[in-house]
């Protein structure tokens, strides 16, 4: 397993914490020493990493879930890789172990994550049988870790049909002996029909489709959940898969015609928490940062949410009854 050269840090501050689970700050600093956990100085807040967090979650009785989930979207701009990369980065502060696969070959996601992928191997090299999964596998953070892409995975849709490799198990007998160390394996797929995307898919507990409010990512979804019914009749198999409304901007009249149209053609399907359209989300990745690194970005509280609800600890600390 590689490092990154310069790996990120991401953590929760002491009052993020407390935020969450409905106590104060100092009830959290109290809690934290109690149980042996330490913490350090983010500016003049004290903060936690994720496995302290994780530590500190679990003696209040969260349970982890384990899911595997693709981002999948035929169209391509739909916000995909900045809402995979913001929601690992989220649900790792949260604890969460985290293992990102970046299954598009423009590696979007490997970018947002600041690696260099140069001579170094990606999925396709595991594929082939040239490396072990574990080498390809780098680490970002403390339990992030990453499977980076580069153009070299582009020629996966070839090594599956010319070696005519079972489509239901290939993406699946590959990730299946790391998965039971991580609690999500999120991937990233690219925005096309593919075996590649179809393998994806039915290696995945969820698939998440992000929408926007215009026609062409309305067209997009629509082929998009087309394919999902052709490949779930083929292999017989039942798909997971929510809608994911991005780039939502209430002041336009188009984002409450298609917030409207998806929740009405898709009803359950499409997820309470939408995410709002932030500059701030491609200025993070501009600056080698996360949208939860601009304290007062728009969009941070969004994604927030989506990484709790994934995590079933929204309003946790109005269930445990504390004020």
């Amino acid at each position: 397993m590689s490092e990154l050269v310069q790996p990120a840090k991401y953590f929760l501050n002491q009052n993020e914490i407390a935020q969450l689970l409905g106590i104060s700050p100092q009830a959290v600093s109290i809690a934290a020493k109690q149980r042996g956990i330490d913490s350090f100085k983010d500016g003049n807040k004290a903060a936690y990493n994720p496995s302290d967090v994780r530590s500190y979650l679990e003696s209040r009785g969260v349970k982890y879930p384990q899911r595997v989930i693709a981002f999948q979207m035929l169209k391509g701009g739909s916000t995909k890789t900045s809402t995979a990369f913001n929601l690992a980065v989220r649900l790792n502060q949260y604890g969460a172990k985290v293992l990102c696969v970046d299954l598009d070959p423009q590696g979007n996601l490997t970018d947002s994550f600041c690696y260099d992928v140069t001579n170094e191997p990606v999925f396709f090299h595991v594929a082939n049988g040239e490396c072990s999964l574990n080498d390809a596998i780098i680490n970002v953070s403390d339990s992030l870790d990453l499977i980076p892409s580069d153009f070299e995975n582009s020629t996966l849709d070839f090594l599956i049909t010319s070696k005519n490799r079972d489509l239901r198990n290939f993406i699946a007998n590959i990730i299946d002996p790391v998965k039971s160390r991580y609690d999500f394996v999120i991937i990233d797929c690219n925005p096309s029909l593919s075996p590649l995307n179809i393998s994806i898919a039915l290696a995945s507990d969820q698939i998440l489709i992000p929408v926007n409010p215009d026609k062409y990512s309305a067209k997009g979804l629509k082929k998009t959940i087309e394919e999902l019914t052709r490949i779930g009749k083929e292999f017989k198999h039942t798909f997971d898969y929510n809608l994911l409304f991005t780039l939502y901007d209430g002041r336009e009249a188009t984002s409450q015609k298609y917030l409207i149209e998806y929740g009405t053609h898709y009803r359950d399907r499409l997820l309470s928490t939408v995410i709002k359209k932030n500059a701030d989300v491609k200025n993070a990745i501009d600056q080698k940062k996360t949208i939860f690194d601009f304290k007062k970005a728009a969009a941070r509280e969004d994604f927030d949410l989506l990484a709790q609800d994934m995590l079933g600890i929204r309003n946790i600390g109005k269930k445990e009854g504390r004020a």
